[in-house]
């Protein structure tokens, strides 16, 4: 992985030095969307439901977002956005975001790394959970480069413990809580014909994540994730886009990893006569052990990394990432469409095919020594007011996985 860091580096060094690349348009969009509507949403490890969304895109005809999310279905509760506030113009810019959720449940796999099965996790159930999110971004060239702040944090109640069939393992009497805090710091340099939609040219980003312990008990880490994506022009409607990733976890201090306190920590309180409580319990107390010696880099799954694979499938000190994407524009009309719900103007209709393949480890040494793999193919509504309407569908050797989501997967 390093060297193909390292060839793609010395790519988009060249690139630099010796292509002008100029932006196809303006980089900070100003027209202005709306869409209220109830979206079906899909997200591999988080469930299925409908979000009743009220979405505002460059409010007023300035580069103000806005949505208000309210969730039904596997995951119940709001979320509610409030992006590019330029509080200087086109160069210092907040992004706030609250998480409110009252129902969701995250699958707990039995082990770290890439050996756990398909069905060999453990339901995870919450009924109040809090995320807050504020991140100051500094744009300059363009946005050509950007550096960044960011702030993260969350505060869970795990209420219940069930296997992945749904069938109740344990019931907390005092919910465990859940608390955690990550401070960001990273660059983006965009060396690219256009930021929102680019079809040549290269992009780096580096990103150090700092988690501070919020109890003794708690490790003290922070992770390295750096990534590089490659954009080559095939035809002039077509282009290929190649990305690698990889994350790293640097531990500072550990954390308490005598079982016999976790078990006290958790407060299951299995019963000598309940062995499938029990099984769940030293699960727990193993992933603990690992992720309090270790840290946690990045995850694969969900809808950027890994979209075959639930969200937070696999997990582990190390982690990287590579994929390629044919992304084909078929149309590149303007059509602007008011659907009295739906207000925006269509700036392109994309296919798009993609294969991806990752690994999870322990140790630097054996990442990259067991890998899974996805591919598949989606659809893409390229939108003048920055938004990508995205439907991903993709296989992989646990199956299909259907995403719908707002973004590009990178």
């Amino acid at each position: 992985m390093e060297k193909i860091f390292f060839l793609l580096s010395s790519i988009m060094m060249l690139y630099t030095t010796l292509v002008g690349m100029e932006r196809r348009g303006p980089q900070f969009l100003t027209e202005p969307s709306y869409l209220v509507f109830p979206f079906p949403y899909s997200l591999a490890g988080i469930g299925q439901g409908v979000a009743l969304t009220g979405l505002a895109g460059n409010i007023y005809d300035t580069n103000v977002d806005a949505y208000v999310l309210g969730l039904t279905g596997d995951v119940e509760g709001s979320v509610i956005a409030v992006e590019d506030i330029h509080l200087l113009p086109e160069f210092l810019i907040l992004d706030l975001q609250r998480q409110s959720l009252s129902k969701a449940a995250f699958n707990n796999y039995e082990t770290r790394g890439m050996n756990s099965g398909k069905d060999e996790f453990n339901l995870v159930e919450t009924n109040k959970a809090v995320v807050d999110f504020a991140q100051l971004t500094f744009s300059l060239f363009d946005r050509r480069l950007e550096l960044y702040s960011a702030y993260r944090s969350q505060n869970a109640e795990i209420v219940k413990i069930s296997d992945s069939d749904g069938h109740l393992i344990a019931d907390l009497d005092d919910p465990y809580i859940l608390k955690t805090q990550e401070y960001h710091f990273g660059m983006l340099v965009d060396y690219t014909d256009d930021r929102n939609t680019p079809k040549k040219g290269v992009r780096f980003s580096i990103e150090q994540i700092t988690k501070p312990n919020k109890a003794e008990s708690d490790p003290e880490f922070y992770t390295i994730d750096k990534s590089i994506t490659l954009y080559y022009p095939i035809k002039k409607q077509i282009t290929w886009a190649l990305h690698a990733f990889q994350s790293d976890a640097h531990v500072i201090q550990k954390g308490m990893i005598d079982p016999t306190a976790i078990r006290q920590e958790l407060g299951m309180n299995c019963q000598p006569t309940d062995p499938v409580c029990l099984q769940a319990e030293q699960e727990l107390v193993v992933r603990f052990i690992s992720e309090r010696r270790n840290g946690t880099a990045t995850s694969l799954g969900g809808d950027q990394r890994l979209r075959s694979y639930p969200d937070g499938r696999f997990t582990g000190a190390h982690s990287q990432y590579i994929a390629s994407e044919i992304r084909w524009n078929i149309s590149e009309e303007v059509r602007p469409f008011n659907f009295g719900i739906w207000k925006d103007i269509a700036t392109g209709f994309e296919v798009a095919f993609f294969y991806e393949t990752g690994s999870v480890s322990e140790t630097i040494e054996d990442l990259g020594k067991n890998s899974r793999s996805s591919y598949g193919s989606g659809f893409r509504l390229v939108s003048a007011s920055g938004y990508i309407y995205r439907a991903d569908y993709a296989t992989g050797d646990e199956g299909e996985e259907l995403t719908i989501i707002f973004s590009y997967p990178w």
